[in-house]
């Protein structure tokens, strides 16, 4: 009022306005904020300094945080959430998980003849180039044999006597990190349009430790969605575990036991227990009467404590005859 008393400012309004800034930034959600404000002032006298401060608040917001109050537990889980797109599963997944460690490699004054033979015998598409103090000088790969010169059909490169693996390799590879999500190594590959990264520490990107292969990257896809899938069979055991007030346990079925090769219906399970879930491999199965239980399914019981054993008996001891 003192400042600028022509406008008659209300400290009410700065309130109001700075509460629909915090929440759009905590929910990255501007138009609930604004739409919230509005419902509860019935004022569209402020529109112009609210939208202008619920976008500042929104911007400040993205840059110092990576998401919102209501995606910031899956992020921390591994899991990201974009617009438009599925879940990335790979997030969760370090480099340092799936690299190949031990990785055959090549010496830069090395012959390119001998290099080619090399890299046939071992059938790989490329391999990482040393120098002579084993630090990291480069990538050879088919196409720059092919690009070097011709291959002829016995596989041997013409005029590779006089040429060596480090006038002919990339002298700067695109490289991968032990400590990076592999998503983001996977787009690096991507791009590059390479089949193999050399692995290196982020400190030290002349110190090779290891290789990442598209193979790797498919292991690594089944790694993620077996834990993912681990995560949520467990996240459901403890909601149970929370909300019934009982003993929640996992049981594994035993090959051989009671529970091996029956359908539920079939198995004479204690009255103070049921089965919740089960989970096979990377899949969790929401149980009834005709599911049929294998070795090695994770079974989720709700019981009272008294029926553990009888329970635990159930999916280890043999079938009696």
């Amino acid at each position: 009022d003192l400042l600028l008393p022509a406008l008659n400012l209300h400290p009410a309004a700065f309130a109001m306005v700075g509460m629909a800034a915090v929440l759009a930034g905590a929910t990255h959600a501007p138009l609930t904020a604004v739409l919230l404000l509005f419902e509860m002032t019935n004022d569209y006298h402020i529109i112009l300094p609210l939208m202008a401060t619920v976008s500042i608040s929104l911007l400040i917001a993205r840059k110092g945080a990576r998401g919102s109050v209501y995606t910031l537990g899956l992020l921390k889980k591994g899991l990201r959430l974009d617009r438009g797109r599925e879940v990335e599963v790979l997030e969760g997944v370090t480099v340092d998980e799936v690299m190949e460690r031990e990785t055959p490699t090549l010496r830069a004054g090395m012959r390119l003849d001998e290099a080619t033979r090399r890299l046939l015998a071992a059938r790989q598409h490329g391999m990482a180039v040393l120098n002579e103090d084993g630090e990291l000088f480069g990538m050879l790969a088919l196409e720059d044999l092919e690009r070097a010169q011709a291959i002829s059909p016995d596989g041997i490169t013409p005029g590779s006597e006089e040429l060596t693996v480090g006038s002919v390799c990339t002298r700067r590879p695109v490289l991968a990190y032990t400590d990076e999500p592999l998503s983001a190594a996977v787009r690096r590959m991507s791009n590059a349009d390479v089949s193999r990264l050399p692995v290196v520490e982020r400190g030290q990107p002349w110190r090779l430790v290891g290789m990442l292969r598209r193979m790797d990257v498919v292991r690594a896809y089944n790694l993620a969605v077996a834990r993912h899938a681990a995560e949520r069979h467990t996240s459901g055991k403890r909601r149970l575990d929370a909300l019934s007030g009982l003993t929640v346990s996992d049981f594994v079925v035993q090959a051989g036991s009671s529970c091996d090769g029956r359908k539920l219906a079939e198995i004479a399970w204690p009255q103070k227990g049921i089965v919740a879930s089960i989970r096979r491999g990377q899949d969790v199965i929401v149980p009834h009467g005709e599911t049929l239980l294998r070795p090695g399914d994770e079974i989720v019981v709700v019981h009272e404590e008294s029926a553990r054993e009888e329970i635990a008996r159930l999916c280890s001891e043999a079938r009696e005859a």
